[in-house]
């Protein structure tokens, strides 16, 4: 399992490195922001960092969802609990913790406030659960634009709607909370709805030969 993870590792980092670097780049254009305008890099942050995350989600699994390159699974030597559950915890624990971080070091004091402790608690959790629905998205399509774009359209909807229809699975609660809501209110069924989105991952690279839903 580590040898066909490293393996896949190496590979995406040589053909998918603007993917996975981008909301690296995000973060550190926000903290550069700080020096400026703390209020703009925060929102600067808010607006583009949790999106970016769909993009290094499409990058890994962009080439294993593919039916074009079903040979990838047969060269590298990577099973469905590898690449469906291992793989996605260890790519979005580091974004997850990449964008809190970020969040943290644009706010002033943000260390000693216990509300900017639970709005970057909540923003790693929303970030998390962004990732693994658009990995499931895009390995149940079997096509890493459509599913990266379903999962954008998702987020992007909660952001003006204000969760309008998503109940607790709201993305951007940590930073537009709904009214008489802190901004860690629904962490605990995020992360529930995360796990459960891996396990359906599983399933479906699993027994991806018997899954077709599009016409391709």
């Amino acid at each position: 399992m580590v040898k066909g993870l490293t393996t896949l590792g190496v590979y995406l980092m040589k053909t998918q490195t603007l993917f996975l670097v981008l909301p690296i780049a995000v973060c550190l254009i926000s903290v550069g922001l700080r020096s400026h305008d703390t209020a703009a890099s925060v929102q600067f942050l808010a607006m583009l960092g949790p999106l970016t995350v769909v993009f290094p989600a499409a990058a890994i699994n962009g080439p294993m969802g593919s039916l074009h390159q079903k040979e990838l699974f047969v060269s590298l030597p990577v099973s469905p609990l590898s690449f469906g559950v291992v793989q996605p915890v260890l790519s979005f624990t580091f974004y997850g913790v990449l964008l809190s971080a970020a969040y943290l070091a644009c706010v002033p004091n943000s260390w000693t406030n216990d509300s900017s402790l639970s709005a970057a608690g909540a923003l790693f959790v929303s970030a998390i659960a962004l990732f693994a629905l658009t990995c499931l998205l895009i390995n149940l399509l079997k096509n890493a634009a459509i599913g990266m774009v379903l999962a954008l359209i998702y987020m992007i909807f909660g952001m003006f709607t204000t969760g309008t229809g998503q109940g607790p699975f709201y993305l951007f609660q940590w930073f537009r909370p709904r009214p008489l809501t802190g901004p860690d209110e629904y962490i605990a069924v995020q992360l529930a709805g995360t796990a459960v989105l891996l396990a359906v991952n599983f399933a479906v690279i699993k027994y991806r030969t018997k899954l077709q839903f599009l016409p391709y």
